[in-house]
């Protein structure tokens, strides 16, 4: 079995190189290369997984299956431009898919901080999908694209993707309610289906079915539909930041 591993002990470029033509030999169709090279890499998934986590996690560990998948997206969306080299990408990549799955996994999922999508964040951490490379094809991977379809989507129902970093409310508190009213929107079927023909919230629907005030629910308004459009789609990354947990109930102002 031909060693990938052997071809990045050179420090000349030519290995790194030759790893990259391996990968576009798999994106034209050559599968058995694909298993080869992921088979060889093992070890070095494993090393992404222990420097994200910064313990040993082994094979057997649900980190390192996240990873095995991430390193096969790597191949598949991998592009040779200057300054990125796979194995760079496909750590990114790998990073990338950790960091959502512990963010999924956090209690505390009950907000999203639209603040963090704003291109000039000041708080790195809140930008998580920031890839790093000096390229900016390779930043935030495809969670541009989620971004670009979900702008296009709320511009349906009169909303501005910029205006949501202004529209988000501040406290904590506030933010949980209305994540709890478009959960309710979203989880009544009824309901939803008048939010898409009209793209205006039922009100007064929604007011049975909370014990929120109806000025919370007017001056929260765009803050609501997009929430509820994140959870009525396909935008998984999006999804990440919402605690998507339904347990009905009235929700009510404190």
């Amino acid at each position: 079995m031909l060693s990938f591993a052997r071809l990045e002990k050179s420090n000349t470029g030519q290995s790194v190189k030759k790893v990259e033509d391996l990968v576009l030999s798999i994106q034209k169709g050559n599968l058995p290369l694909r298993e080869q090279l992921i088979m060889e890499y093992k070890p070095f998934i494993l090393n992404c997984v222990a420097k994200y986590t910064q313990n040993y996690q082994g094979i057997d560990s649900d980190e390192f299956s996240i990873a095995l998948i991430a390193f096969n997206e790597a191949i598949n969306a991998f592009k040779i431009v200057r300054g990125m080299s796979f194995l760079g990408f496909s750590e990114l990549v790998i990073k990338n898919r950790l960091a959502d799955n512990a963010r999924r996994n956090k209690s505390q999922r009950n907000v999203i901080p639209f603040t963090c999508l704003e291109p000039e964040a000041a708080d790195e951490s809140a930008r998580p999908y920031e890839v790093g490379s000096e390229d900016p094809s390779f930043q935030r991977l495809e969670f541009a694209e989620e971004i670009k379809a979900y702008s296009m989507k709320l511009l349906e129902y009169g909303i501005k993707f910029k205006e949501l970093i202004r529209l988000s409310p501040k406290h904590k508190d506030t933010r949980r309610r209305l994540v709890s009213l478009a959960q309710t929107l979203y989880h009544n079927k009824p309901l939803l289906f008048k939010l898409k023909k009209s793209k205006q919230i039922p009100i007064q629907e929604l007011l049975d079915l909370s014990s929120v005030c109806r000025g919370t629910i007017e001056q929260n308004r765009k803050y609501i539909i997009a929430l509820v459009l994140i959870l009525d789609s396909h935008l998984e990354t999006l999804k990440g930041y919402i605690d998507v947990s339904y347990e009905g109930g009235v929700v009510h102002d404190d």
